[in-house]
């Protein structure tokens, strides 16, 4: 019974990695196509709404995706209230970006201050990411450790999250600075959108990369 239950846990571990990675990769794609649309002058202002409305989306359907993975964690884990009030936070922090930066991008189509709002969601978004990295990169930690692959395919696993996890600062650093930027008038459009473009690559790119290794790992 406690094989067939493991099983079952290690199943559900999988699939919810691999729809949350499928998740990301698609949002952050489609804000990547728009992005570049901005970028080329097709529709600039317009096309930076939908792709702030489409990492938002992203964002919130991520940190609740988060949530249940967290749940799941809890039961192969032995955690402290801190380690879950670390975890809770991250998280919130995921789902309060991706809600925020939805809110933005309906006014920033509505034209309420669009330069001004669009780099506030840059903002968001940027310091959305910094607080979830660190979430993220325990959670594939907990379904690395509790799968049964062998430790080579979990070693891999693990190079290949905390690959992810650097990129994922290292572009909502990049997020920050353009919006601050954006913010004090410089090229606000252009820089929002290059923001905007880092995000979603960046989304696209980990969640990819770690979907990829988990199926290996577990196919392992």
């Amino acid at each position: 019974m406690n094989t067939t239950t493991q099983v079952s846990n290690r199943t559900l571990f999988f699939e919810a990695t691999i729809g949350r990675s499928a998740a990301a990769a698609s949002g952050g794609a489609a804000a990547i196509v728009l992005a570049i649309l901005g970028l080329a002058g097709i529709y600039p202002m317009f096309m930076l709404a939908v792709a702030t409305l489409a990492i938002g989306v992203t964002f919130l359907f991520k940190g609740a995706a988060a949530v249940a993975d967290f749940a799941k964690a809890l039961k192969h884990t032995r955690t402290g209230n801190l380690q879950e009030i670390e975890f809770g936070g991250g998280m919130s922090a995921e789902i309060l970006a991706g809600g925020a930066g939805i809110v933005l991008g309906i006014l920033t189509l509505l034209s309420v201050v669009p330069l001004a709002l669009s780099a506030c969601a840059l903002l968001v978004f940027g310091g959305g990411l910094l607080m979830s990295s660190g979430v993220t990169h325990r959670l594939n930690q907990v379904k690395i450790a509790t799968s049964s692959a062998d430790d080579t395919a979990q070693r891999i696993a693990e190079e290949a999250t905390a690959a992810a996890n650097g990129a994922q600062v290292l572009t909502a650093i990049g997020a920050v600075v353009f919006g601050i930027l954006s913010l004090v008038g410089l090229a606000p459009v252009t820089l929002t959108l290059i923001g905007l473009l880092s995000i979603g690559a960046v989304t696209t790119l980990t969640g990819s990369a770690i979907g990829a290794k988990m199926v290996h790992m577990f196919n392992a």
